[in-house]
C-alpha cells in the first residue's frame, strides 16, 4: 500500500530535531508530551473546566485545544532544552 503522505513526520523532525534524533530520545519525549497532555487536562480539571459539561461536537474541539496547548508546552519545554544542550556543547568544544 503506497503512502498517501510520503513526507509524513518530517515537520515533527524539523520542529524537534533534537527531540527525534533516535529512537530512545523519541520515547522519552513522547513520555514528556503524555505528561504535558495530562497536566492540561488536570489544570483545566482545577480550574473547573470539566470537558463533560460540553455538548459532544463541543468536547471534540475542547480537546483539540488542550493538545495544542499540550503542544505549546512541549515546544517551550524543547526550545529550553535545545538552548541548555547548545550551550553545554559549546562550552566542551572551548575547552
Amino acid at each position: 500500500m503506497k503512502n498517501a503522505y510520503p513526507h509524513t513526520g518530517k515537520w515533527l523532525r524539523e520542529w524537534f530535531p533534537e527531540q527525534t534524533r533516535s529512537i530512545p530520545s523519541i520515547i522519552v519525549w513522547t513520555i514528556i508530551y503524555i505528561l504535558d497532555v495530562g497536566l492540561v487536562f488536570w489544570l483545566a480539571a482545577k480550574l473547573g473546566i470539566s470537558i463533560l459539561d460540553f455538548h459532544h461536537q463541543t468536547q471534540t474541539v475542547v480537546i483539540g485545544v488542550y493538545l495544542v496547548i499540550a503542544l505549546a508546552l512541549f515546544w517551550l519545554e524543547t526550545a529550553i532544552y535545545n538552548r541548555i544542550t547548545k550551550a553545554i556543547r559549546d562550552h566542551n568544544t572551548l575547552d
